[in-house]
Protein backbone atom coordinates (compact mmCIF):
# COMPACT_ATOMS: atom_id res chain seq x y z
CA UNK A 1 0.00 0.00 0.00
CA UNK A 2 1.13 3.57 -0.52
CA UNK A 3 2.16 5.71 2.47
CA UNK A 4 -1.05 7.77 2.21
CA UNK A 5 -4.07 5.55 1.46
CA UNK A 6 -6.61 8.34 0.87
CA UNK A 7 -8.18 7.59 -2.52
CA UNK A 8 -7.93 11.19 -3.72
CA UNK A 9 -4.19 11.14 -2.96
CA UNK A 10 -3.55 7.73 -4.54
CA UNK A 11 -5.42 8.71 -7.71
CA UNK A 12 -3.79 12.14 -8.05
CA UNK A 13 -1.89 11.09 -11.23
CA UNK A 14 -5.20 10.34 -13.01
CA UNK A 15 -7.39 13.07 -11.53
CA UNK A 16 -9.40 15.15 -12.15
CA UNK A 17 -10.51 14.20 -15.67
CA UNK A 18 -9.79 10.49 -16.01
CA UNK A 19 -11.51 8.74 -13.08
CA UNK A 20 -15.29 8.57 -13.17
CA UNK A 21 -15.92 6.34 -10.11
CA UNK A 22 -14.18 3.84 -7.83
CA UNK A 23 -16.10 0.90 -6.41
CA UNK A 24 -15.08 -1.16 -3.40
CA UNK A 25 -16.91 -4.04 -1.77
CA UNK A 26 -17.38 -4.73 1.93
CA UNK A 27 -16.79 -8.48 1.90
CA UNK A 28 -18.17 -9.02 5.39
CA UNK A 29 -21.40 -7.00 4.99
CA UNK A 30 -21.81 -7.78 1.25
CA UNK A 31 -22.28 -4.10 0.44
CA UNK A 32 -20.85 -1.82 -2.28
CA UNK A 33 -18.88 1.32 -1.39
CA UNK A 34 -18.07 4.15 -3.79
CA UNK A 35 -15.82 7.13 -4.31
CA UNK A 36 -16.47 9.73 -6.99
CA UNK A 37 -14.60 12.99 -7.65
CA UNK A 38 -16.57 15.88 -6.21
CA UNK A 39 -19.12 13.67 -4.42
CA UNK A 40 -19.56 14.58 -0.77
CA UNK A 41 -21.58 11.46 0.16
CA UNK A 42 -18.69 9.02 0.03
CA UNK A 43 -18.81 5.54 1.51
CA UNK A 44 -15.25 4.75 0.34
CA UNK A 45 -12.41 7.10 1.28
CA UNK A 46 -9.26 5.00 1.70
CA UNK A 47 -7.67 1.93 0.16
CA UNK A 48 -7.06 -1.12 2.34
CA UNK A 49 -4.48 -3.88 1.94
CA UNK A 50 -5.96 -7.02 0.44
CA UNK A 51 -9.17 -5.39 -0.78
CA UNK A 52 -10.05 -5.20 -4.46
CA UNK A 53 -11.24 -2.04 -6.21
CA UNK A 54 -12.83 -1.36 -9.60
CA UNK A 55 -11.85 1.95 -11.13
CA UNK A 56 -14.00 3.21 -14.00
CA UNK A 57 -11.83 5.43 -16.17
CA UNK A 58 -13.01 7.97 -18.73
CA UNK A 59 -9.53 8.01 -20.31
CA UNK A 60 -6.38 5.93 -20.02
CA UNK A 61 -3.94 6.80 -17.25
CA UNK A 62 -1.12 5.35 -15.18
CA UNK A 63 -0.49 5.06 -11.47
CA UNK A 64 2.96 3.90 -10.40
CA UNK A 65 2.44 1.10 -7.84
CA UNK A 66 6.14 0.24 -7.50
CA UNK A 67 6.74 -0.89 -3.95
CA UNK A 68 3.07 -1.38 -3.09
CA UNK A 69 1.83 -4.63 -1.63
CA UNK A 70 1.07 -6.41 1.59
CA UNK A 71 3.82 -7.08 4.05
CA UNK A 72 4.89 -10.76 4.15
CA UNK A 73 2.63 -12.77 6.41
CA UNK A 74 -0.25 -10.30 6.10
CA UNK A 75 -3.27 -12.65 5.90
CA UNK A 76 -6.53 -11.54 4.33
CA UNK A 77 -9.80 -12.63 5.90
CA UNK A 78 -12.29 -14.03 3.41
CA UNK A 79 -15.95 -14.27 4.35
CA UNK A 80 -18.50 -16.88 3.30
CA UNK A 81 -19.87 -15.96 -0.13
CA UNK A 82 -18.39 -13.47 -2.60
CA UNK A 83 -15.28 -11.45 -1.76
CA UNK A 84 -13.56 -8.79 -3.87
CA UNK A 85 -9.87 -9.07 -3.07
CA UNK A 86 -6.64 -7.52 -4.23
CA UNK A 87 -3.95 -10.06 -5.04
CA UNK A 88 -0.66 -9.22 -3.28
CA UNK A 89 1.29 -12.45 -3.81
CA UNK A 90 3.96 -13.31 -6.36
CA UNK A 91 3.55 -11.85 -9.84
CA UNK A 92 2.13 -14.24 -12.45
CA UNK A 93 1.40 -16.90 -9.83
CA UNK A 94 -0.41 -20.00 -11.11
CA UNK A 95 -3.93 -19.94 -9.60
CA UNK A 96 -3.58 -23.35 -7.94
CA UNK A 97 -0.29 -22.30 -6.33
CA UNK A 98 -1.52 -18.83 -5.39
CA UNK A 99 -4.64 -20.21 -3.75
CA UNK A 100 -2.88 -23.06 -1.93
CA UNK A 101 -3.59 -21.58 1.52
CA UNK A 102 -7.33 -21.75 0.81
CA UNK A 103 -7.43 -25.03 -1.12
CA UNK A 104 -10.86 -26.63 -0.79
CA UNK A 105 -12.34 -23.41 0.65
CA UNK A 106 -13.29 -21.65 -2.61
CA UNK A 107 -15.69 -22.56 -5.37
CA UNK A 108 -15.29 -19.82 -8.03
CA UNK A 109 -12.65 -17.26 -8.99
CA UNK A 110 -13.26 -14.42 -11.46
CA UNK A 111 -11.02 -11.75 -12.90
CA UNK A 112 -11.67 -8.87 -15.32
CA UNK A 113 -8.64 -8.47 -17.57
CA UNK A 114 -8.47 -6.04 -20.49
CA UNK A 115 -12.22 -6.03 -21.03
CA UNK A 116 -12.83 -9.77 -20.67
CA UNK A 117 -13.97 -12.04 -17.85
CA UNK A 118 -11.69 -14.91 -16.88
CA UNK A 119 -12.87 -17.58 -14.48
CA UNK A 120 -12.24 -20.91 -12.87
CA UNK A 121 -14.44 -23.23 -10.84
CA UNK A 122 -12.74 -25.37 -8.20
CA UNK A 123 -14.11 -28.63 -9.59
CA UNK A 124 -13.30 -27.66 -13.21
CA UNK A 125 -10.11 -26.18 -14.64
CA UNK A 126 -12.11 -24.02 -17.05
CA UNK A 127 -15.62 -22.70 -17.42
CA UNK A 128 -17.68 -23.12 -20.60
CA UNK A 129 -17.15 -20.68 -23.48
CA UNK A 130 -17.21 -17.73 -23.81
CA UNK A 131 -15.46 -17.43 -20.40
CA UNK A 132 -11.70 -17.65 -20.76
CA UNK A 133 -9.82 -19.74 -18.17
CA UNK A 134 -8.23 -17.88 -15.27
CA UNK A 135 -4.79 -19.43 -14.98
CA UNK A 136 -2.65 -16.84 -13.17
CA UNK A 137 -2.91 -14.20 -10.47
CA UNK A 138 -1.27 -10.83 -11.08
CA UNK A 139 -0.21 -8.27 -8.48
CA UNK A 140 -2.33 -5.17 -8.43
CA UNK A 141 -5.40 -6.89 -9.89
CA UNK A 142 -8.71 -7.45 -8.15
CA UNK A 143 -10.43 -10.84 -8.17
CA UNK A 144 -13.83 -12.09 -7.12
CA UNK A 145 -13.62 -15.25 -5.05
CA UNK A 146 -16.54 -17.27 -3.72
CA UNK A 147 -15.71 -18.81 -0.34
CA UNK A 148 -17.58 -21.83 1.04
CA UNK A 149 -16.90 -20.98 4.68
CA UNK A 150 -15.00 -18.06 6.22
CA UNK A 151 -11.24 -18.52 6.02
CA UNK A 152 -7.95 -16.64 5.78
CA UNK A 153 -5.73 -16.37 2.70
CA UNK A 154 -2.04 -15.59 2.73
CA UNK A 155 -1.08 -14.68 -0.84
CA UNK A 156 2.54 -14.14 0.17
CA UNK A 157 3.33 -17.82 0.75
Amino acid sequence: MPQNTAIATVLTPVLPNKVKIVWGYDNERKAWKKWQPGDQALSLTTLETGKGYWIYMQAAGDIDMTGWGAAPGNPIHLYTGWNLVGYTGAEDQIVNDGSATIAGEWSFLWGWIKGNWYGIKESMQTLPAPVEPLTTFNQGRAYWINIKSGTTADWTQ
